[in-house]
């Protein structure tokens, strides 16, 4: 399989794409794949390869960031995301990313920052409203809670309810 992924790579690279942008975008999409299949390693060395042609491309960190924090590295994460909004200010996706990992780490004041700037940014977005619900829910504040919950569910009904771990599962 490591050896598929190289040949990939470099087939990507010498078949002529005409800008290290687009190389970015074929190594971009195949590290996607990796991911997709639970490959995370190579998913992550491809994001890096794809981040070495385009650096400038805040998605790219984004992805790599949400693998980062899932295979153990929340530091390198936050560092994904942070770049990911220098980057482009207006990724609300970025934010919820940072918050993610705020969230990691039990840092509830920075999560909430992170996801009041990702809601103001996509106020149709439920998945921000239910993770700041869930912030809420954490720092003790039930009211606030419930209303992005019931905010949440409005939304999208799938992405509202009770808190993970209040019904015994999750």
């Amino acid at each position: 399989m490591a050896t598929r992924y190289a040949l990939s790579i470099i087939l990507i690279l010498l078949t002529g794409c005409p800008t290290p942008e687009q190389q970015a975008a074929d190594v971009f999409t195949q590290a996607q794949l990796f991911h997709d299949e639970g490959e995370l390693d190579k998913a992550i060395a491809g994001y890096g390869l794809a981040l070495e042609l385009d650096p400038n491309e805040p998605a790219i960190y984004l992805h790599r960031a949400e693998i980062l924090l899932l295979t153990g590295d929340p530091d390198g994460a936050f560092a994904d995301c942070t770049e990911a909004i220098r980057l482009d200010p207006d990724m609300a996706g970025a934010y919820k990313g940072r918050a993610a990992v705020h969230i990691s780490r039990a840092d509830f004041g920075p999560a909430l920052a992170d996801l009041n700037e990702a809601i103001q940014l996509d106020p149709t977005d439920a998945m921000a409203y239910r993770a700041r619900g869930d912030v809420y829910w954490a720092m003790g504040n039930p009211i606030k809670a419930e209303a992005d919950f019931a905010k949440a569910t409005e939304l999208g009904p799938s992405s509202g309810g009770v808190p993970v771990g209040e019904d015994g599962e999750g």
